[in-house]
């Protein structure tokens, strides 16, 4: 069975602010079917947008590996062009935290029992992981600003 892979990250107040990621698993078939969503909060020292990128493709590629067992291809689909090249091995962060998150994206990825590719698309046709990814961001903003009050 082939599927694909879609990842967003989120981060109000960029740099620094509350980050989550989203992502959402489906089969690429003439008619998909949702396998799985998840979402998460970002716990690093260092929160930007790209972090929450990175963390939103790791967790993705984590619960796939972990969960199906029965790919032949999976096609990775975000719209950082920054996780997609890294994916690919196309480019190389210079600041230590990136690394280390680029790292473990491509370990993951080195690990996958399928053929696989990744494609950067427009943020328009990642609506459903950057939705997660949102409301996520903005349920953890109520919840400071009440802890806050």
């Amino acid at each position: 069975m082939r599927y694909t892979l879609h990842f967003d990250g989120s981060c109000y107040q960029n740099p620094g602010g509350i980050c989550a990621y989203g992502f959402h698993v489906d089969t690429d078939e003439d008619e998909p079917k949702r396998v799985h969503e998840g979402y998460g909060r970002i716990l690093d020292d260092v929160r930007t947008n790209n972090v929450a990128e990175f963390e939103g493709v790791i967790h993705a590629l984590d619960w796939f590996i972990k969960n199906v067992n029965d790919s032949e291809h999976l096609t990775i689909f975000g719209d950082s062009d920054m996780v997609i090249s890294s994916i690919k091995r196309n480019k190389r962060s210079k600041k230590e935290h990136m690394l280390r998150l680029q790292g473990c994206a491509q370990s993951l990825i080195s690990s996958l029992d399928c053929e696989w590719t990744a494609k950067r698309i427009h943020r328009s046709k990642n609506k459903v992981a950057d939705e997660l990814a949102g409301r996520t961001r903005k349920a953890l903003s109520k919840l400071k600003a009440i802890e806050m009050s």
